[in-house]
């Protein structure tokens, strides 16, 4: 059984790796990562500086920040980063 798994896992790599290598898609050509961000030093009327666009698909994509905001002064929030969870809330949609 493990021999088995182990050649699936083998050619569904190999399927993998040839899609992401031909694909002229630049959105599934590359990686995707998970990177938590803490954003500290929030004063209440200031808030985080973010701009953020929800789409039909309840994904949640940063558009922007403001300049010398929280969000701006971590320099790891970029303009198409997707926010996925917020105080360990998930907030995208599962369909």
């Amino acid at each position: 059984m493990e021999e088995k798994i182990l050649e699936v896992s083998v050619a569904l790599n190999v399927i993998s790796e040839q899609t992401m290598r031909t694909t002229s898609d630049p959105q599934k050509s590359q990686m995707a990562c998970l990177e938590e961000v803490h954003i500290t030093n929030i004063r209440p009327r200031d808030g985080l500086g973010l701009y953020i666009k929800s789409t039909y698909d309840g994904l949640h994509i940063i558009t922007g920040t403001t300049e010398h905001s929280p969000a701006d002064r971590t320099h790891r929030i970029h303009a198409g980063d997707e926010v996925v969870q917020v105080n360990k809330q998930t907030v995208v949609a599962t369909s």
